[in-house]
């Protein structure tokens, strides 16, 4: 519910839920109205953990929308109660060039997360991730988070490299940068 309460009215939103196969609260991102939240909060209230966790499915349907130049940053919050597999697939899927506009911050529920591919997700798309414990407030989480994505310090970074050849530069793409986040 609070990560949906802290989308700012220029917002437009998406929720894809995922198991089997993903399936979307609209067709398309609508705007951030509080008539939209509350119905995409009854449409996350309605879910009941069924079957796998076919990540990909859901950032195909998520990231499938061509963005233009022009437009924002997309801002994807994976959030998961279970360890999601396939890892290479998902992965090599966010570097796709197509989809450099995305950020991606991934947040486990549970014990048992794929911290790999949490933390690779966020690195690739410039975010950040965050694991949720039981001894763990989520709502402090959610509003923690919604604090630092709603206000980004600094993005886009560059290194002007010079007159230096440089062979490579870890992370590929530097991330955005977040006050109070390290």
């Amino acid at each position: 519910d609070k990560i949906l309460d802290g989308r700012k009215a220029e917002d437009t939103f998406r929720v894809i839920a995922f198991s089997n196969q993903a399936r979307a609260f609209q067709p398309a991102a609508v705007p951030a109205t509080g008539e939209n939240i509350e119905a995409a909060k009854n449409f996350v209230r309605g879910l009941r953990a069924n079957g796998g966790t076919n990540l990909l499915s859901a950032l195909q349907l998520a990231l499938g929308e061509t963005q233009t130049e022009s437009s924002p940053p997309r801002y994807l919050f994976l959030m998961t109660d279970a360890l999601v597999g396939n890892d290479h697939s998902i992965l090599r899927y966010l570097k796709d060039q197509r989809f450099q506009d995305a950020r991606v911050f991934p947040v486990a529920f549970g014990a048992a997360p794929n911290d790999y591919l949490m933390k690779r997700a966020a690195e690739i798309g410039r975010g950040f991730s965050l694991q949720v414990t039981n001894q763990d407030n989520p709502v402090a989480l959610a509003e923690q988070v919604n604090a630092l994505t709603n206000s980004p310090y600094m993005t886009d970074l560059q290194i002007d490299w010079g007159d230096l050849t440089v062979q490579d530069q870890v992370p590929e793409r530097l991330p955005d940068l977040y006050a109070g986040k390290r």
